[in-house]
Protein backbone atom coordinates (compact mmCIF):
# COMPACT_ATOMS: atom_id res chain seq x y z
CA UNK A 1 0.00 0.00 0.00
CA UNK A 2 1.48 3.50 -0.74
CA UNK A 3 1.47 6.47 1.30
CA UNK A 4 -1.63 7.94 -0.09
CA UNK A 5 -3.91 4.66 0.23
CA UNK A 6 -2.49 4.36 3.80
CA UNK A 7 -3.37 7.72 4.80
CA UNK A 8 -6.77 7.91 3.51
CA UNK A 9 -7.60 3.92 4.86
CA UNK A 10 -5.91 5.46 8.33
CA UNK A 11 -8.51 8.37 7.96
CA UNK A 12 -11.32 6.24 7.06
CA UNK A 13 -10.93 3.98 9.85
CA UNK A 14 -10.31 6.73 12.27
CA UNK A 15 -14.09 7.76 10.99
CA UNK A 16 -15.94 4.50 10.95
CA UNK A 17 -14.32 3.87 14.60
CA UNK A 18 -12.77 1.09 13.60
CA UNK A 19 -9.16 2.06 14.19
CA UNK A 20 -6.63 0.24 16.38
CA UNK A 21 -5.12 1.69 19.51
CA UNK A 22 -2.01 1.89 17.35
CA UNK A 23 -3.51 3.35 14.63
CA UNK A 24 -5.05 5.71 16.49
CA UNK A 25 -2.08 6.66 17.67
CA UNK A 26 -0.32 7.39 14.60
CA UNK A 27 -3.77 9.50 13.42
CA UNK A 28 -2.70 11.71 16.25
CA UNK A 29 0.52 11.98 15.31
CA UNK A 30 0.04 12.70 11.56
CA UNK A 31 -2.08 15.61 12.87
CA UNK A 32 -0.31 16.90 15.12
CA UNK A 33 2.73 17.18 12.30
CA UNK A 34 0.46 18.25 9.77
CA UNK A 35 1.58 15.40 7.61
CA UNK A 36 -2.05 14.49 6.29
CA UNK A 37 -3.38 17.92 6.46
CA UNK A 38 -3.85 17.63 2.79
CA UNK A 39 -6.33 14.83 3.15
CA UNK A 40 -8.29 15.96 5.79
CA UNK A 41 -8.39 18.97 3.91
CA UNK A 42 -10.36 17.16 1.42
CA UNK A 43 -12.33 15.17 3.63
CA UNK A 44 -13.36 18.64 5.16
CA UNK A 45 -14.68 20.18 1.82
CA UNK A 46 -16.93 17.11 1.89
CA UNK A 47 -18.41 17.77 5.08
CA UNK A 48 -18.92 21.42 5.95
CA UNK A 49 -20.29 24.24 3.90
CA UNK A 50 -19.19 27.73 4.82
CA UNK A 51 -18.31 26.68 8.28
CA UNK A 52 -21.15 24.69 9.71
CA UNK A 53 -21.71 21.11 9.56
CA UNK A 54 -23.91 20.34 6.83
CA UNK A 55 -25.55 17.12 9.05
CA UNK A 56 -25.26 15.33 12.26
CA UNK A 57 -22.35 12.65 12.54
CA UNK A 58 -23.28 9.28 12.93
CA UNK A 59 -23.26 7.67 16.63
CA UNK A 60 -20.03 6.64 16.87
CA UNK A 61 -16.69 7.39 17.82
CA UNK A 62 -15.50 8.37 13.98
CA UNK A 63 -17.57 12.22 14.45
CA UNK A 64 -13.78 13.17 16.38
CA UNK A 65 -12.66 13.21 12.81
CA UNK A 66 -14.43 16.03 11.82
CA UNK A 67 -13.92 18.06 14.99
CA UNK A 68 -10.06 17.38 14.01
CA UNK A 69 -10.49 18.62 10.55
CA UNK A 70 -11.77 22.06 11.75
CA UNK A 71 -8.17 22.63 13.68
CA UNK A 72 -5.38 21.17 11.38
CA UNK A 73 -5.46 24.46 9.97
CA UNK A 74 -4.85 25.86 13.12
CA UNK A 75 -8.67 27.26 13.81
CA UNK A 76 -11.58 27.08 15.83
CA UNK A 77 -14.98 27.64 14.53
CA UNK A 78 -17.65 28.69 16.92
CA UNK A 79 -21.10 30.51 16.16
CA UNK A 80 -24.00 32.05 18.14
CA UNK A 81 -27.97 31.54 17.44
CA UNK A 82 -30.38 33.84 18.36
CA UNK A 83 -32.80 34.58 15.88
CA UNK A 84 -29.85 34.30 13.29
CA UNK A 85 -26.53 33.08 12.80
CA UNK A 86 -22.95 34.69 13.28
CA UNK A 87 -19.84 33.51 12.87
CA UNK A 88 -15.80 33.97 14.43
CA UNK A 89 -13.09 32.55 13.70
CA UNK A 90 -9.32 32.57 15.51
CA UNK A 91 -6.53 31.25 16.22
CA UNK A 92 -6.05 28.82 19.00
CA UNK A 93 -3.56 30.27 22.19
CA UNK A 94 -0.37 29.45 21.95
CA UNK A 95 -0.47 29.15 25.85
CA UNK A 96 -2.97 26.51 27.50
CA UNK A 97 -4.63 26.72 30.32
CA UNK A 98 -7.31 24.01 30.51
CA UNK A 99 -7.15 21.08 32.78
CA UNK A 100 -4.46 18.51 33.36
CA UNK A 101 -3.85 15.59 34.29
CA UNK A 102 -4.46 15.29 37.74
CA UNK A 103 -6.46 13.04 40.40
CA UNK A 104 -6.17 12.02 44.21
CA UNK A 105 -6.33 8.78 44.94
CA UNK A 106 -7.60 8.29 48.75
CA UNK A 107 -6.57 4.63 49.85
CA UNK A 108 -8.65 2.54 52.40
CA UNK A 109 -6.77 3.48 55.29
CA UNK A 110 -7.48 7.48 54.63
CA UNK A 111 -3.81 7.74 53.24
CA UNK A 112 -4.12 10.41 50.14
CA UNK A 113 -2.35 10.39 46.54
CA UNK A 114 -1.18 12.88 44.63
CA UNK A 115 -2.11 11.61 40.81
CA UNK A 116 -0.19 13.85 38.48
CA UNK A 117 1.99 13.95 35.67
CA UNK A 118 4.96 14.28 38.06
CA UNK A 119 4.24 11.34 39.62
CA UNK A 120 6.95 8.55 38.79
CA UNK A 121 5.04 4.94 37.22
CA UNK A 122 5.40 2.60 40.06
CA UNK A 123 4.20 -0.38 41.98
CA UNK A 124 2.01 -0.04 45.04
CA UNK A 125 1.48 -2.76 47.78
CA UNK A 126 -1.88 -1.49 48.13
CA UNK A 127 -3.00 -3.28 44.72
CA UNK A 128 -2.17 -0.64 42.24
CA UNK A 129 0.60 0.74 39.59
CA UNK A 130 0.58 4.16 37.79
CA UNK A 131 0.66 2.67 34.46
CA UNK A 132 1.76 6.06 32.35
CA UNK A 133 2.03 9.68 33.86
CA UNK A 134 2.01 10.81 30.43
CA UNK A 135 -1.85 9.32 29.74
CA UNK A 136 -2.29 9.60 33.69
CA UNK A 137 -3.62 6.32 33.57
CA UNK A 138 -3.60 3.58 36.96
CA UNK A 139 -4.37 0.03 36.62
CA UNK A 140 -5.12 -2.28 39.35
CA UNK A 141 -4.11 -5.70 39.64
CA UNK A 142 -6.35 -7.96 37.84
CA UNK A 143 -7.82 -11.00 40.17
CA UNK A 144 -10.80 -11.09 42.28
CA UNK A 145 -11.21 -11.13 45.75
CA UNK A 146 -11.34 -14.00 47.73
CA UNK A 147 -14.25 -16.30 49.21
CA UNK A 148 -14.64 -14.46 52.88
CA UNK A 149 -12.25 -11.34 52.12
CA UNK A 150 -13.52 -8.59 52.95
CA UNK A 151 -13.96 -5.52 49.78
CA UNK A 152 -11.29 -2.97 50.06
CA UNK A 153 -12.35 0.57 48.47
CA UNK A 154 -10.33 3.09 47.33
CA UNK A 155 -11.69 6.80 45.71
CA UNK A 156 -10.51 8.85 43.24
CA UNK A 157 -11.58 12.20 43.13
CA UNK A 158 -10.64 14.60 40.03
CA UNK A 159 -10.75 18.11 41.05
CA UNK A 160 -11.92 20.94 38.83
CA UNK A 161 -9.58 21.61 35.82
CA UNK A 162 -8.48 17.80 35.78
CA UNK A 163 -9.28 14.68 34.50
CA UNK A 164 -7.54 10.86 34.79
CA UNK A 165 -8.32 6.86 33.06
CA UNK A 166 -8.66 4.30 35.82
CA UNK A 167 -8.58 0.42 34.70
CA UNK A 168 -10.12 -2.02 37.21
CA UNK A 169 -9.55 -5.20 38.47
CA UNK A 170 -11.90 -6.55 35.99
CA UNK A 171 -9.88 -4.76 33.02
CA UNK A 172 -12.72 -2.11 32.65
CA UNK A 173 -12.05 1.19 31.83
CA UNK A 174 -13.12 4.80 33.24
CA UNK A 175 -12.40 8.32 32.37
CA UNK A 176 -13.29 10.26 34.54
CA UNK A 177 -14.10 14.07 34.09
CA UNK A 178 -13.08 17.42 35.87
CA UNK A 179 -15.26 16.91 39.12
CA UNK A 180 -16.25 14.03 39.67
CA UNK A 181 -15.15 10.97 42.49
CA UNK A 182 -15.48 7.05 41.60
CA UNK A 183 -15.13 4.86 44.32
CA UNK A 184 -14.49 1.20 43.59
CA UNK A 185 -13.42 -1.74 45.05
CA UNK A 186 -9.12 -2.72 44.99
CA UNK A 187 -10.47 -6.30 43.85
CA UNK A 188 -14.07 -7.12 42.73
CA UNK A 189 -15.68 -10.26 44.15
CA UNK A 190 -16.30 -12.94 42.26
CA UNK A 191 -20.24 -12.53 42.38
CA UNK A 192 -20.56 -8.87 41.14
CA UNK A 193 -19.03 -5.75 40.32
CA UNK A 194 -19.77 -2.59 41.42
CA UNK A 195 -18.58 1.13 41.88
CA UNK A 196 -20.00 4.49 42.62
CA UNK A 197 -19.97 7.62 40.85
CA UNK A 198 -20.76 11.49 41.69
CA UNK A 199 -19.61 13.40 38.76
CA UNK A 200 -19.35 12.17 35.29
CA UNK A 201 -17.64 9.01 33.28
CA UNK A 202 -17.19 7.08 30.18
CA UNK A 203 -17.34 3.46 31.04
CA UNK A 204 -15.85 0.21 28.73
CA UNK A 205 -16.86 -2.47 30.78
CA UNK A 206 -14.91 -5.88 30.64
CA UNK A 207 -17.89 -8.65 29.64
CA UNK A 208 -15.74 -11.25 32.20
CA UNK A 209 -14.09 -11.34 34.99
CA UNK A 210 -12.37 -14.91 34.17
CA UNK A 211 -13.53 -17.17 31.25
CA UNK A 212 -16.03 -19.30 33.67
CA UNK A 213 -18.11 -16.50 34.86
CA UNK A 214 -20.08 -13.18 34.00
CA UNK A 215 -20.34 -11.01 36.62
CA UNK A 216 -22.55 -8.13 36.54
CA UNK A 217 -21.09 -4.54 36.32
CA UNK A 218 -23.18 -2.35 38.34
CA UNK A 219 -22.62 1.79 38.69
CA UNK A 220 -24.57 3.33 41.41
CA UNK A 221 -25.21 6.99 41.39
CA UNK A 222 -27.16 9.10 44.14
CA UNK A 223 -30.31 8.80 42.28
CA UNK A 224 -29.84 5.89 39.68
CA UNK A 225 -28.31 1.96 39.50
CA UNK A 226 -26.68 0.99 35.65
CA UNK A 227 -26.41 -2.77 35.28
CA UNK A 228 -24.47 -3.91 32.66
CA UNK A 229 -22.17 -6.91 31.55
CA UNK A 230 -20.03 -5.67 28.66
CA UNK A 231 -20.85 -2.29 26.79
CA UNK A 232 -20.13 1.01 26.59
CA UNK A 233 -21.50 4.18 28.26
CA UNK A 234 -21.46 7.69 29.45
CA UNK A 235 -23.09 8.85 33.07
CA UNK A 236 -23.62 12.27 33.86
CA UNK A 237 -24.61 12.40 37.30
CA UNK A 238 -23.36 15.74 39.06
CA UNK A 239 -24.97 16.52 42.68
CA UNK A 240 -25.29 20.28 41.25
CA UNK A 241 -27.20 19.78 38.40
CA UNK A 242 -31.11 18.72 38.34
CA UNK A 243 -30.90 15.74 36.31
CA UNK A 244 -28.93 12.94 35.91
CA UNK A 245 -28.10 11.55 32.35
CA UNK A 246 -27.00 8.20 31.04
CA UNK A 247 -26.07 7.66 27.56
CA UNK A 248 -25.53 4.28 26.02
CA UNK A 249 -22.90 3.75 23.20
CA UNK A 250 -22.56 0.42 22.56
CA UNK A 251 -24.21 -3.04 24.40
CA UNK A 252 -27.49 -2.75 26.47
CA UNK A 253 -27.79 -1.43 29.91
CA UNK A 254 -31.02 -1.75 32.08
CA UNK A 255 -31.52 1.86 34.55
CA UNK A 256 -33.05 1.71 37.47
CA UNK A 257 -34.82 4.85 39.22
CA UNK A 258 -34.23 4.15 43.12
CA UNK A 259 -36.86 6.50 44.07
CA UNK A 260 -39.81 4.88 42.12
CA UNK A 261 -37.89 1.27 41.12
CA UNK A 262 -38.97 1.94 37.73
CA UNK A 263 -36.63 -0.39 35.67
CA UNK A 264 -35.99 0.85 32.02
CA UNK A 265 -33.41 -0.65 29.24
CA UNK A 266 -31.31 1.28 27.00
CA UNK A 267 -29.67 0.75 23.68
CA UNK A 268 -27.53 1.94 21.94
CA UNK A 269 -27.42 5.86 20.58
CA UNK A 270 -30.37 6.18 23.23
CA UNK A 271 -30.20 8.22 27.01
CA UNK A 272 -32.20 8.11 29.87
CA UNK A 273 -32.69 11.33 31.58
CA UNK A 274 -33.75 11.68 34.89
CA UNK A 275 -35.06 14.86 36.81
CA UNK A 276 -34.12 15.06 40.53
CA UNK A 277 -36.94 16.92 41.60
CA UNK A 278 -39.46 14.83 40.01
CA UNK A 279 -37.99 11.47 40.08
CA UNK A 280 -39.32 11.23 36.73
CA UNK A 281 -37.49 9.49 33.61
CA UNK A 282 -37.52 9.99 29.87
CA UNK A 283 -35.37 8.25 27.26
CA UNK A 284 -34.23 10.20 23.96
CA UNK A 285 -31.90 9.82 20.99
CA UNK A 286 -28.86 11.02 22.08
CA UNK A 287 -26.31 13.38 20.47
CA UNK A 288 -23.03 11.11 20.85
CA UNK A 289 -21.15 13.55 19.45
CA UNK A 290 -21.99 16.11 22.14
CA UNK A 291 -21.81 13.54 24.81
CA UNK A 292 -18.39 11.98 24.21
CA UNK A 293 -16.70 15.14 23.09
CA UNK A 294 -15.12 15.63 26.47
CA UNK A 295 -13.38 12.18 26.75
CA UNK A 296 -12.04 13.44 23.34
CA UNK A 297 -10.59 16.24 24.31
CA UNK A 298 -13.12 18.91 22.75
CA UNK A 299 -16.37 20.78 23.67
CA UNK A 300 -19.15 20.08 21.30
CA UNK A 301 -21.79 22.60 21.13
CA UNK A 302 -25.28 22.08 19.58
CA UNK A 303 -27.77 24.50 19.89
CA UNK A 304 -26.77 24.36 23.96
CA UNK A 305 -27.95 26.97 26.60
CA UNK A 306 -25.50 29.58 27.99
CA UNK A 307 -25.96 28.41 31.47
CA UNK A 308 -24.87 24.81 30.80
CA UNK A 309 -21.92 26.06 28.47
CA UNK A 310 -20.65 28.05 31.54
CA UNK A 311 -21.15 24.96 33.67
CA UNK A 312 -18.56 22.50 31.94
CA UNK A 313 -16.11 25.69 31.21
CA UNK A 314 -16.16 26.36 34.94
CA UNK A 315 -15.50 22.79 35.75
CA UNK A 316 -12.83 22.54 33.28
CA UNK A 317 -10.74 25.39 33.98
CA UNK A 318 -11.34 25.65 37.59
CA UNK A 319 -13.18 28.93 37.56
CA UNK A 320 -16.58 30.32 39.17
CA UNK A 321 -19.52 32.01 36.84
CA UNK A 322 -21.56 35.01 37.87
CA UNK A 323 -24.67 34.65 35.50
CA UNK A 324 -26.70 38.17 36.89
CA UNK A 325 -29.70 38.90 34.64
CA UNK A 326 -28.52 37.35 31.17
CA UNK A 327 -30.89 35.81 28.87
CA UNK A 328 -30.50 31.83 28.32
CA UNK A 329 -28.85 32.10 24.82
CA UNK A 330 -28.31 29.40 23.13
CA UNK A 331 -25.21 28.52 20.99
CA UNK A 332 -22.95 26.06 18.70
CA UNK A 333 -19.41 24.91 17.62
CA UNK A 334 -16.49 22.92 18.31
CA UNK A 335 -13.50 24.31 21.24
CA UNK A 336 -10.67 22.32 21.55
CA UNK A 337 -10.58 21.77 25.53
CA UNK A 338 -6.78 22.76 25.60
CA UNK A 339 -7.80 26.30 24.46
CA UNK A 340 -7.37 28.92 26.95
CA UNK A 341 -10.23 30.45 28.63
CA UNK A 342 -9.71 33.94 27.81
CA UNK A 343 -9.69 33.08 23.94
CA UNK A 344 -13.03 31.23 24.51
CA UNK A 345 -14.59 33.73 25.91
CA UNK A 346 -13.42 36.41 23.52
CA UNK A 347 -14.11 34.11 20.99
CA UNK A 348 -17.90 34.18 22.42
CA UNK A 349 -18.23 37.56 22.67
CA UNK A 350 -17.58 38.33 19.04
CA UNK A 351 -20.18 35.81 18.49
CA UNK A 352 -22.87 36.38 20.53
CA UNK A 353 -24.68 39.18 22.59
CA UNK A 354 -23.09 38.19 26.02
CA UNK A 355 -19.63 39.95 27.47
CA UNK A 356 -17.49 38.53 29.55
CA UNK A 357 -15.43 39.97 32.34
CA UNK A 358 -13.14 38.34 34.83
CA UNK A 359 -11.79 38.36 38.28
CA UNK A 360 -10.02 36.78 40.71
CA UNK A 361 -11.02 33.35 38.50
CA UNK A 362 -14.72 34.34 38.39
CA UNK A 363 -16.24 34.90 35.36
CA UNK A 364 -19.66 37.39 35.09
CA UNK A 365 -21.82 37.13 32.31
CA UNK A 366 -23.32 40.10 31.30
CA UNK A 367 -25.88 41.66 28.53
CA UNK A 368 -23.61 43.35 25.98
CA UNK A 369 -25.20 47.12 25.72
CA UNK A 370 -26.13 48.64 22.24
CA UNK A 371 -23.75 51.00 20.14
Amino acid sequence: MNKDAFYKELIHRYRAGSATEEELEAFYHLVQSGEIDHYLSEIMEDHFCGGRPKSRLSLNFGYAAAIVICFVSGFIFFYYQNHHHNRAIIQPPEEITAAKDQAILTLADGTKIKLDSTRSESENTDGFQVLSKLKAVIGYNKDATREGEALVYHEIAIPNGGKYKVILSDGTKVWLNAGSKLKFPVRFSKARREVELDGEAYFEVESKISKQENQPFTVHTRYQDIQVLGTSFNIKAYQDEPSETSTLVTGRVNVINKRTRQILQLNPGKELTLSKAAAATSVSDADIEEVLAWKHGDFVFNETPIYEIMKQLARWYDVEVDFGSVANNIYSGYIPRDANLKQVLDMMERTGELKFDMNNRKIYVKTKMPM
